[in-house]
């Protein structure tokens, strides 16, 4: 049976603001399970990191229920009679919680090793054991020779790397990463998001990564929600969302609609302008897995009498899942056009068409 770690039920999140309810939640049930990398997407302002500070009431609900490894945080249904975990419980079981953030809060005046440590100043361990605990989770984060370093003298990967060792100070089950590559250049992303995915691995942490980066989710994300204007507008397995995006705005950030206009700004309108209409499409292929899209001109002309011109692909890869995209025109008659078709699909293809006449404008 899969464990559920984070139920959030109706969440609703408000502020007042100059006299006016802003409402930065709406409604927002969401269920990350054990082990699970579960990416919350969008752009600035979708409420992302809002909805995310609930898990550990950082945030306080304004109506909903969280619930934590079977505990219960808080539960308020709209208008009534909030129930919350006390104080003192509720600071023990944030310890089950770790969190980075995009500005690393590392203490400039201490040392790394020492920045560690700050986080275990409450726990019961005596002054060695607390020192051999960062000592290991430096190892663990690649910085066990930085440790006498001081946060200046520190590249912003390394100092994000002592954020993630801090955070993981008091071994947490959870780890809440609020956009913590953003602030980093493309090859210390790369590497903080690796040490993430070891992270999962290893120690069986559950991640739940806010994010705008699209690239970031790809790369190491199971699960995605998408927020937009407090709400979740689409959200599943990572694969099925990229591959079959329902939302407009999904499409956005997934880059799908630019791949078709950059289809559209390829296609040599002189040498179509003049086709025939009901004859000529272009469609969108989607492959996933060991999924080939073979010799597809080739066979689609020799079995369908359908010519196919590749106007561009790409082979992505979603969490060590190849996804490829292809952008061709089909030119047939419209009986042997849907033959072909249906026979991509049949293949475990997806395909999207586009009528020729809204192509050309």
């Amino acid at each position: 049976m899969v464990e559920k770690v984070i139920s959030l039920e109706h969440i609703d999140v408000s502020f007042d603001q100059a006299g006016a309810t802003v409402q930065a939640v709406k409604d927002v049930s969401l269920e990350v399970e054990k082990g699970d990398i579960y990416g919350v997407v969008g752009y600035s302002g979708a409420g992302k990191s809002t909805l995310v500070r609930v898990i550990n009431l950082l945030q306080m609900p304004t109506a909903g229920k969280v619930v934590v490894n079977g505990e219960v945080f808080f539960e308020k249904a709209k208008d009534g009679q909030a129930k919350q975990i006390g104080a003192t419980e509720l600071r023990t079981k944030r310890r089950n919680i770790g969190m980075i953030f995009q500005h690393f809060n590392l203490l400039e005046e201490k040392t790394v090793i020492r920045n560690v440590e700050f986080a275990l100043k409450h726990s019961k361990k005596k002054p060695a054991e607390v020192t051999a605990q960062a000592e290991r989770l430096l190892k663990l984060v690649g910085l066990e020779d930085r440790k006498d370093f001081y946060p200046a003298q520190l590249s912003g990967g390394q100092q994000q790397r002592v954020a993630i060792a801090r955070a993981l100070a008091n071994d947490p089950e959870i780890l809440i990463s609020d956009e913590a590559t953003s602030a980093l250049d493309p090859n210390s992303t790369v590497q903080i998001l690796d040490l993430l995915k070891k992270l999962n691995s290893e120690l069986n942490l559950t991640i739940v990564l806010i994010t705008h980066q699209m690239e970031a989710v790809k790369q190491i994300a199971d699960k995605i929600a998408v927020m937009s204007e407090g709400e979740v507008i689409e959200r599943g397995d990572l694969v099925d969302v990229f591959t079959h995006p329902k939302q407009q705005l999904t499409k956005e950030l997934i880059g799908t609609d630019g791949e078709l206009n950059k289809a559209i700004h390829l296609l040599d309108r002189d040498a179509i302008q003049n086709v025939n209409h009901e004859e000529w499409e272009l469609a969108h292929l989607t492959y996933t897995g060991r999924v080939v899209v073979e010799p597809i001109a080739a066979k689609l002309y020799k079995d369908f009498s359908v010519e196919v011109s590749i106007i561009f692909g790409n082979v992505d890869e979603l969490r060590e899942t190849p996804v490829g995209t292809l952008f061709v025109t089909l030119k047939g008659s419209t009986a042997d056009r849907q033959a072909a078709v249906k026979y991509l699909r049949d293949s475990g293809v997806d395909v999207e068409e586009f009528n020729s006449r809204e192509v050309i404008g």
